[in-house]
């Protein structure tokens, strides 16, 4: 059961990097002038 629940959190870690990395990228194609500030 651990090793289960274990994967379920590594999956919701991913989809949570990808939906960040999607609105960071909206972000950025939306205000280029802010890419400077956001490493």
């Amino acid at each position: 059961m651990h090793g289960v629940i274990f994967n379920h959190m590594i999956f919701r870690y991913v989809i949570l990097c990808r939906l960040i990395s999607l609105l960071l990228i909206k972000i950025l194609v939306q205000q280029p002038q802010s890419a400077v500030v956001v490493p």
